[in-house]
């Protein structure tokens, strides 16, 4: 867990020296299409996760805390990929 939270502080200080770097401009139609279907497609697999990780938890409580930290880790790292695609591409 360590190492993945070195991963997420890296893609999210990424982000923000992609956005600190770049200029600021006006998003066209084409780029806000581009943010909205990612934010709709991470709020999808959020929603398709939560019965699975319900799920799982049933099955074997013992794994609790690992189970939900996997489920924080695959969708915040899914968020991030996204907004650096996005703020790369921009």
């Amino acid at each position: 867990m360590r190492f993945i939270g070195y991963l997420i502080i890296r893609l999210s200080a990424v982000i923000i020296v992609f956005i600190l770097v770049k200029r600021t401009k006006e998003f066209d139609e084409y780029q806000v299409s581009i943010l909205a279907k990612s934010l709709l497609v991470a709020g999808f697999l959020s929603i398709m996760m939560i019965p699975f990780l319900l799920i799982m938890l049933l099955s074997d409580p013992n794994y609790s805390t690992e189970t939900i930290f996997l489920f924080a880790t695959i969708q915040w790292l899914g968020v991030l990929v996204s907004y650096l695609f996005f703020v790369v591409r921009s």
